[in-house]
């Protein structure tokens, strides 16, 4: 961010698509409060079965899911008049990962193959049907996501892969105070706690009195707590000012009262649930 030029550059990632493939219980998949776990609540889906002389020998059922996630490879840079928005896509590499995450996922059943001491045999008919399954969708999910999915959601004004950012207004009186964003894991999975550590410096050479700072929940993710870390030097208290209820997605405000002199520098945390 460049206060004086009242410019901003961002790196984002998009928005996370979950794809399941299989049965999820009505009760769970309409229920918009309820965060999906595909170890849980998704279950072996019927996609056909092995017939002779009009006679049903077995079912072939599978399973599995994906979450598409990938960084927008480009620089979104805004500058002038606010609020912006800019909008940028990383579709491609976007759909490549969600086709990754389907095949490495995958987990086939025959449920009529219980053969009690042959199951031997019946692990080698698993494995075949499987090895025979996963050939046959490889090559065409890429396709299906790229050239029906994806344009149909177009429709809708989204798209798989696709960021939207918006930025309100640059601050401009307080060009020496900056904020420093790491989080604890590069990687996490549905159910995991996150934890956002932002670092606030005075780079100025004035003082700057009673500070605010403001973080949104991640996408994907639910706010679960916030602290106010570690005072800066100078500054007579702090208080998480504002935050979402836990489970839900927002502003987190954090207000910090005293003089944050030249130089001095402190942190302020917040931990999300991963969906």
């Amino acid at each position: 961010m460049d206060a004086v030029s009242r410019a901003v550059a961002l790196q984002a990632l998009p928005g996370v698509a979950d794809i399941y493939i299989g049965k999820i219980d009505d009760t769970v998949f309409f229920n918009r409060s309820r965060r999906i776990n595909a170890a849980t609540d998704l279950d072996y889906g019927k996609i056909g079965g092995l017939k002779l002389a009009g006679t049903n020998l077995l079912d072939i059922e599978i399973k599995t899911w994906s979450r598409g996630e990938s960084p927008f490879s480009g620089t979104l840079t805004m500058s002038g008049i606010f609020p912006q928005t800019r909008t940028g896509s990383s579709s491609t590499m976007f759909v490549t990962n969600l086709v990754s995450g389907l095949v490495s996922n995958f987990s086939l059943r025959i449920p009529l193959l219980d053969l009690g001491l042959l199951n031997l045999i019946t692990d080698v008919v698993v494995e075949l049907v499987k090895t025979i399954v996963v050939g046959v969708l490889s090559p065409i999910l890429g396709p299906i996501l790229s050239d029906v999915v994806d344009p149909l959601l177009q429709l809708l004004g989204i798209r798989l892969g696709q960021v939207i950012v918006t930025v309100n207004g640059v601050c401009e009186a307080c060009g020496g105070f900056s904020l420093a964003t790491i989080v604890d894991k590069t990687n996490a999975s549905p159910g995991a706690r996150v934890t956002y550590t932002i670092t606030y410096t005075n780079r100025g050479s004035t003082t700057l009195n009673n500070v605010k700072i403001a973080n949104v929940t991640p996408t994907s993710t639910t706010f679960s707590s916030a602290t106010c870390g570690v005072l800066a030097t100078g500054l007579s208290g702090g208080t998480v000012a504002s935050n979402p209820e836990v489970g839900s997605a927002g502003s987190t405000e954090w207000f910090l009262t005293g003089t944050l002199s030249p130089g001095a520098t402190g942190t302020v945390t917040m931990d999300v649930l991963v969906q």
